[in-house]
């Protein structure tokens, strides 16, 4: 029997059987009479020990559960609020996207460097006046930040670049914030001398209907009307394709692009080499695809300045005419990094210095 009641509280699992035990085993201290056995004494001793582990297990059990279900609703707590920060970062998005010039100037100031980023593109996109609120961006702590305000006042200024380049010494930087200062200026200047008017006052008529006409001309009827502008006098033909070009769609604006390349195809050296420094973009691609058609290596150096264009379809386009030139490819494309148009741009460059003229 005592060998049976010290096997049970060894090995059972059950703690009412270890509670049985301890209540009746008890011996008195003092008693005189009907002390326990040493057997007994160890028993009670025994189931005592193994009742204090198994309560320490228990509440061990329950503070990891607990731990446990605190955690979960921690995790979801976090996960809520970060959908609804992500839910919040999106609706500022789409509000930049649609953005007034008012709200464009206020997120240009924002500390978060990514809706900073987006007014930067929309504004680059959108090719809103914005150049004062750019120059700040110019010394924002994020690299990114301060590269996509330099190519956004690029495409601005139409071609023009005081940088600051990546990589550049405090000192070049803030040359180059004079620069963009003192451009910015001139502009205003200009501006302000302008006699102010309806903005259709500085169109001519006669181009005005007669981009008209090439917009609401269609089928054989449009192909005669871009035949005239081929062969009409100088600037005339020009400015009215000039004028239409950016409300045609599709192959409708490549045939008038084709046939504005078709008329600076004609002009002379000189000439040419003019307009691929005009401040109007597609001027400038245009007067490179003329370029490319002659494959004329005195225009490799404007070619190469305008592989920086802020205007993609430029920049492209004179990718495309030293491609035409050169016989080979360095890029960039059009999807390039900043690094990658970089790297293109020196090969571009260490090509013309081993086949430039002497």
């Amino acid at each position: 029997m005592r060998q049976t009641l010290s096997r049970l509280v060894q090995l059972t699992p059950d703690p009412y059987h270890l509670v049985y035990v301890t209540e009746n085993l008890r011996v008195p201290p003092f008693a005189k009479l009907q002390i326990g056995t040493p057997e007994e004494l160890t028993a009670r001793s025994t189931a005592m020990m193994r009742l204090l582990a198994m309560s320490w297990q228990l509440q061990f059990q329950t503070l990891q559960k607990t731990q446990i279900e605190l955690f979960d609703v921690f995790s979801q707590v976090q996960r809520s609020s970060t959908r609804e920060r992500a839910q919040e970062q999106h609706d500022e998005l789409r509000k930049i996207a649609v953005g007034d010039p008012d709200v464009l100037r206020a997120k240009l100031k924002d500390k978060n460097p990514l809706l900073q980023l987006a007014a930067i593109e929309v504004i680059h996109n959108r090719r809103v006046p914005l150049e004062k609120e750019l120059l700040s961006c110019l010394t924002a702590p994020h690299a990114m930040v301060r590269e996509s305000a330099r190519h956004a006042l690029v495409r601005l200024a139409r071609g023009v670049d005081f940088g600051p380049k990546a990589g550049c010494t405090a000192a070049q930087c803030r040359q180059a914030m004079r620069r963009w200062e003192a451009w910015i200026a001139r502009q205003q200047e200009s501006a302000d001398e302008t006699p102010s008017g309806p903005a259709g006052d500085a169109i001519d008529p006669a181009v005005a209907r007669a981009a008209t006409e090439l917009l609401q001309a269609a089928g054989v009827k449009e192909t005669e009307v871009l035949q005239r502008l081929r062969e009409a006098d100088e600037p005339h033909g020009s400015l009215v394709l000039l004028l239409a070009i950016p409300d045609l769609k599709g192959t409708r604006q490549l045939k008038a692009r084709q046939a504005l390349t078709d008329r600076l195809n004609k002009l002379d050296a000189d000439e040419l080499s003019k307009r691929l420094t005009d401040e109007d973009a597609e001027m400038r691609r245009a007067a490179l695809a003329a370029a490319a058609l002659k494959r004329d290596r005195s225009f490799i150096p404007e070619a190469l300045r305008l592989l920086e264009d802020g205007d993609i379809g430029v920049s492209q386009a004179a990718r495309a005419a030293l491609k035409a030139v050169a016989g080979q490819d360095f890029g960039p494309p059009a999807t390039a990094t900043p690094s990658e148009r970089v790297i293109a741009l020196g090969r571009w460059y260490q090509w013309w210095s081993r086949n430039s003229p002497r």
